[in-house]
C-alpha cells in the first residue's frame, strides 16, 4: 500500500496496546506524581508492543526508548540521570511543552464545539472562559506570573491561526491537536479497526478534514451531531469543556516555566 509492505498485526496485540494505553492515560491524568507513572506505563506498553512484532525483537533500534524508560524510573527514586538533566540556556525560558500541549487541547475543543454547531466566536469565548477559570495565563512563560492578565477570545483565535499555519504539525501545540484528533477518530472507528484503516489514520496525523476527503469516516460522525437534540448537544459541549478544565488543572500542577 503506497509502496510499503503491510504486515497484519494480531488483534490480541492491538487490544493489548489500546487497553494498556488507556490505563496509562488514566494514571497520567489522576496520578499525584505529575503524570510520571502514566508516562512510564505508556512507554513500557509501547516497548512491549513493539517487542511482540517481527523483526523488532532483540533489535538495537529500541535501545533509546529503553534508556528513556530507565531514566523515568530513576526519577521515582529522586535521581535525575544525565538524559533528563535540563540544558542551561540564556534568556527567558519559552513556554513549556505542557503549556503548548494545552494550547493544542484548547484548539481541539474549539473545533469540536464548532462541529456541534456552536458559532466560532461563541466557541472561542467558551474555551477562553474555561481556561481562565482553570487559572491559565497567556504569558510567554506559560502559567508563570507576570504575563498578560487573562486569556481572551482573541488569544484563542491566535492559537487557532498559529496551529492552522503549522501544516507539518511540527510544534508541540499542533501535535497536541493531532493527538486528540487521532483519539477522536479512533473512538469513531472502534476498538478494533482494520489494518488499512489504521494505516490511513496514521498517515493523516491531525488532519481530519483530509481524512474525510479520503474515506469520509467522520462525515457520519458529524452528521449524527447535527441530528442530536439541543439538550444532548449542550451536554456534549459541557463534557468537552469539563474534560479540558480537568487537564488544565493537572497541567498547572506540573508546569514549571
Amino acid at each position: 500500500m503506497g509502496g510499503f509492505e503491510v504486515v497484519p498485526v494480531p488483534k490480541e496485540s492491538i487490544d493489548f496496546l489500546y487497553d494498556r494505553l488507556r490505563e496509562a492515560q488514566e494514571q497520567f491524568l489522576t496520578g499525584k506524581d505529575g503524570g510520571l507513572d502514566g508516562v512510564s506505563s505508556a512507554l513500557e506498553t509501547v516497548l512491549l508492543f513493539l517487542l511482540s512484532l517481527e523483526p523488532v525483537p532483540g533489535g538495537p533500534q529500541l535501545a533509546p526508548l529503553g534508556h528513556l524508560l530507565t531514566a523515568l524510573r530513576a526519577l521515582r527514586e529522586n535521581k535525575v540521570p544525565p538524559l533528563l538533566t535540563p540544558r542551561s540556556r540564556k534568556g527567558p525560558p519559552p513556554a513549556s511543552d505542557e503549556y503548548n500541549d494545552m494550547k493544542g487541547h484548547a484548539v481541539f475543543v474549539l473545533r469540536r464545539l464548532i462541529a456541534t454547531g456552536m458559532p466560532p466566536p461563541t466557541a472561542r469565548k467558551a474555551v477562553a472562559e474555561t481556561l481562565r477559570k482553570a487559572g491559565a495565563r497567556p504569558a510567554r512563560k506559560g502559567f508563570s506570573a507576570g504575563g498578560p492578565s487573562e486569556i481572551t477570545e482573541r488569544t484563542i483565535r491566535t492559537w487557532q491561526e498559529d496551529i492552522a499555519a503549522d501544516v507539518g504539525f511540527r510544534t508541540t501545540a499542533a501535535k497536541g491537536l493531532a493527538g486528540r484528533e487521532r483519539v477522536q477518530l479512533q473512538e469513531f472507528l472502534g476498538s478494533s479497526p482494520k489494518s488499512w484503516q489504521l494505516l490511513l489514520w496514521f498517515n493523516k496525523p491531525g488532519n481530519l478534514d483530509a481524512f474525510r476527503q479520503v474515506e469520509g469516516w467522520l462525515a457520519p460522525f458529524d452528521e449524527k451531531l447535527s441530528q442530536t437534540s439541543a439538550v444532548d448537544l449542550a451536554a456534549i459541549r459541557k463534557d468537552y469543556l469539563d474534560r479540558m478544565g480537568f487537564v488544565i488543572a493537572r497541567t498547572l500542577r506540573v508546569e514549571t516555566t
